[in-house]
C-alpha cells in the first residue's frame, strides 16, 4: 500500500510516540472518543487542501498515527475511531497521478485483526509505545552475511550443510593467558569490493567492515537498484555490543614498563594517550559507526539508528525496523546485526564471567565469534511493485528482560506475545532457532519456556543451534541466526528464532517462509 512521502503531507504528526499536531491533543475534557473523531476530521479537512494527503491511503496513515497517539494514554483500541474515520471520510477529488491517488475500501480493514494487535501491545511488559498498527506488511527481499564459515550468505548456508565447525585457535591476537583461547574467526576477509568510498577502510574496525559488506550484500540480492532515488525512504539500523575498543592502540598509553608512582596518575595517563593514540580512535570506535557507515555507503537518509543490547542486539534491531515499515517512517529498512568478540577486552569478560570454562565433560558451551547478517525489510506492496524476491515475512516481534531473576520468564514472555501478535497456534510453529548451545544452562531454561508456550508441540519441533559451528558472535548472532533458520528449516509452518543477553534479555522474531507468506491474502 503506498504511502505518500512527508514532504508532501499538509499535517506533520511528528516521528510515532511523539506529542500530538497542535490542536489535536489529548486531555480536553470532551473524552477520547470525541478527541479521535475530531482528529480524524482535521485530518481530512486539512489534507484535502494540500499535496495528495487527501489520497484514500494518505488519510488513512495520518489518521491511524493520529488516532493511535490519542488512544495511547487510555490503551483503548483505535479500531472503532478508525471504522468511524474511513466510513465518513470525504472521497478524493483530486484526478491527478500519484503515488498514493489509489481506492482503499475501508472493509479492507480488517478490524479484528487491528483489534487483536493493539490488545496485544497492552500486555504489561509486552506494551512496546504507540506504535501504529496497520495493514502494511513487512517482508523480507535481501540476505547478506559474513560469518566465519563464508564470505557471504550462501557459502554459509554451504558450510553448514557440509557440517563444517568454525571453532580454531584465536590468531587475532595471543589468547594463550585466557581459561580457553579457542575462537571463531573470519580469515581472509576482503571488504574493498563493498566500500564504495574506499579510504573509509581507514576509519572503521572489523564491526564496522563486516556491517557494511552485509548490507552491501543484502542490497543486491534484493534487486536494489545502485543510487536508486529513494533513498529518503531507507533506514538503516544496526545491533551491536559496542565496537572494537582498539586494544592494540592503547598499548602505548597503558605500556607495563610504566614508573609505579604513575599508575592512577591521570595527569600522565592522558599525556600519553595525546601522544601515542591514534587521533581517529574515536570515529573508529564509536558503536554506532557500523550504521552510519552503511547508510554512507549505500546511501540510505532514511532513519538512522544502533541497537546496543548485548546479544539480542541484532534481532531488536530486526524487529524494531519492521516497526518502522509498519508505521510509516520508512518503505525499506537495511536492518541487522555486526560484531565481533575477538578481542582482549571481551576475552577477559567472558573469562572473569566464567564463560570461557568448559563443562565437566570438557565441551565448551561458549566459543567467541564474529560476523554480520543484515536484510533488507520492505513494506510487502513496495517490494511486489519493484518485482523483488520475497524471501519471508516478519509477523511477530516481542522483546523482554527478567533482571535478577530466571531468563526463563523472559522466553516465555516474547514466545506467547510474539505468537499473539501473528495469531500462530502452536501447531502453526514449524522450526525454532535456539538463542544456546545444546546441554548447556541457558539450553535447559530456554527448553522450559517452549514447553510452557508451546505444549507438547515444543517436543517434536525442529531445533536449530548455530551457535556450535560459527561461535557467539554477540549483537550479530540472532540475526545470524534467522537468516540461517529462514534458509535451512525445511518443512511448512512458521519459525521462531530467539536471541538472549546475559543481562536477562530476551527478543523472539516470528517469519513466514516465502512459500507460506504467499498463500496470506
Amino acid at each position: 500500500m503506498p504511502i505518500p512521502r512527508k514532504k508532501e503531507a499538509a499535517v506533520h504528526v511528528g516521528p510515532v510516540g511523539g506529542q500530538a499536531p497542535r490542536g489535536l491533543q489529548t486531555g480536553s475534557g470532551t473524552g477520547r472518543q470525541h478527541d479521535a473523531e475530531v482528529a480524524c476530521a482535521k485530518v481530512r479537512d486539512q489534507g484535502t487542501g494540500g499535496g495528495h494527503l487527501a489520497c484514500r491511503d494518505g488519510v488513512y496513515q495520518h489518521a491511524l498515527i493520529v488516532v493511535t497517539q490519542m488512544c495511547r494514554e487510555s490503551r483503548r483500541s483505535p479500531a472503532q475511531p478508525l471504522r468511524q474515520f474511513l466510513d465518513a471520510r470525504a472521497p478524493c477529488d483530486d484526478s491527478r497521478e500519484c503515488d498514493g491517488h489509489q481506492e482503499y475500501p475501508h472493509h479492507r480493514l480488517d478490524q479484528e485483526r487491528v483489534q487483536e494487535q493493539w490488545q496485544t501491545r497492552q500486555q504489561g511488559d509486552y506494551y512496546r509505545g504507540p506504535v501504529p498498527v496497520t495493514s502494511r506488511r513487512v517482508v523480507i527481499t535481501g540476505i547478506g552475511m559474513v560469518t566465519p564459515l563464508g564470505h557471504t550468505f550462501a557459502a554459509t548456508v554451504e558450510a553448514l550443510g557440509r557440517r563444517e565447525c568454525a571453532t580454531a585457535t584465536a590468531t587475532l591476537f595471543d589468547a594463550s593467558g585466557f581459561t580457553s583461547d579457542a575462537a571463531a574467526e573470519v580469515k581472509g576477509f576482503d571488504p574493498r569490493p563493498y566500500f564504495r568510498v574506499p579510504k573509509a577502510l581507514k576509519v572503521t574496525d572489523r564491526t564496522t567492515q563486516f556491517a557494511v559488506s552485509a548490507a552491501a550484500m543484502a542490497l543486491s540480492a534484493a534487486g536494489w537498484p545502485a543510487g536508486a532515488p529513494s533513498g529518503e525512504r531507507l533506514g538503516v539500523i544496526i545491533g551491536t555490543s559496542g565496537s572494537d575498543l582498539q586494544a592494540h592502540a592503547l598499548a602505548g598509553a597503558l605500556e607495563p614498563g610504566a614508573p609505579a608512582e604513575s599508575v592512577g596518575d591521570m595527569a600522565v595517563f592522558a599525556d600519553r594517550m595525546l601522544s601515542h593514540l591514534n587521533p581517529l580512535w574515536l570515529l573508529i570506535s564509536l558503536p554506532n559507526m557500523p550504521s552510519a557507515h552503511v547508510a554512507i555507503q549505500l546511501g540510505a537518509r532514511g532513519p538512522n539508528s544502533t541497537v546496543m543490547t548485548d546479544g539480542v542486539a541484532g534481532s531488536q534491531a530486526i524487529g524494531e525496523a519492521a516497526d518502522w515499515i509498519r508505521g510509516g517512517e520508512a518503505d525499506a529498512v537495511l536492518a541487522g546485526g555486526a560484531d565481533t568478540a575477538i578481542q582482549p577486552f571481551a576475552f577477559a569478560a567472558f573469562d572473569q564471567a566464567g564463560l570461557l570454562t568448559p563443562s565437566a565433560g570438557g565441551k565448551a558451551f561458549f566459543v567467541p565469534g564474529e560476523g554480520a547478517a543484515v536484510v533488507l525489510l520492505e513494506e510487502r506492496e513496495h517490494a511486489l511493485r519493484r518485482g523483488a524476491p520475497i524471501r519471508g515475512e516478519l509477523c511477530g516481534y516481542a522483546a523482554a528482560s527478567a533482571p535478577g531473576s530466571s531468563i526463563v520468564d523472559a522466553f516465555s514472555r516474547t514466545i506467547s506475545a510474539a505468537l499473539h501478535e501473528t495469531g500462530w497456534q502452536p501447531r502453526d510453529v514449524g522450526a525454532v532457532g535456539m538463542a544456546s548451545v545444546a546441554g548447556s544452562p541457558l539450553r535447559a531454561q530456554e527448553d522450559i519456556a517452549l514447553r510452557s508456550t508451546l505444549g507438547p508441540r515444543a517436543t517434536t519441533v525442529s531445533q536449530h543451534d548455530f551457535q556450535t559451528p560459527l561461535g557467539h558472535s554477540q549483537g550479530a548472532s540472532g540475526a545470524i541466526s534467522l537468516c540461517l533458520l529462514l534458509a535451512t528449516a525445511a518443512g511448512p509452518g512458521g519459525l521462531i528464532c530467539n536471541s538472549a543477553g546475559y543481562s536477562g534479555q530476551s527478543v523472539t522474531l516470528c517469519v513466514l517462509p516465502a512459500e507460506s507468506s504467499a498463500q496470506v491474502a
